[in-house]
């Protein structure tokens, strides 16, 4: 065989082998760059919202996320909390002091419950002392 026909039998390999990957891994169906925006196809019209042939259901409200209860903070499961446990959780680091009763640099199970008792009865958008 030339050296130009081995070139050409490689890529006819190569780009036969893509083709075989593509199958086996299929792309994933073009997604509406918003959530009012329908896939827009060509020669067709996107319907107004609240048209007949727009869904007519009101989206959801966001899922509010459960607060963590003191187990989902302790990861090492030694009874306390450290500022390393509770670093991901903005309301925990920023409460950590305040909740630290007797001042030892760790938060009991009874300081933590006690504390998110107190950040249960505070408004929402309100830090109060």
């Amino acid at each position: 065989m030339a050296r130009c026909e081995v070139r050409t039998f490689r890529l006819i390999a190569m780009a036969a082998g893509l083709s075989l990957a593509s199958a086996a891994f299929p792309q994933a169906a073009p997604v509406a760059s918003s959530k009012d925006e329908a896939p827009m196809h060509e020669g067709t019209e996107a319907a107004a919202p609240g048209s007949a042939s727009s869904p007519s259901a009101v989206p959801a409200a966001p899922a509010r996320a459960a607060p963590k209860t003191f187990a989902d903070f302790d990861a090492n499961r030694d009874g306390r909390l450290g500022r390393d446990e509770v670093a991901g959780d903005t309301t925990w680091t920023a409460e950590f002091d305040a909740a630290d009763a007797d001042g030892n640099g760790y938060l009991s199970k009874a300081e933590f419950g006690k504390h998110a008792a107190k950040l249960q009865t505070r408004k929402p958008g309100r830090h109060q002392s």
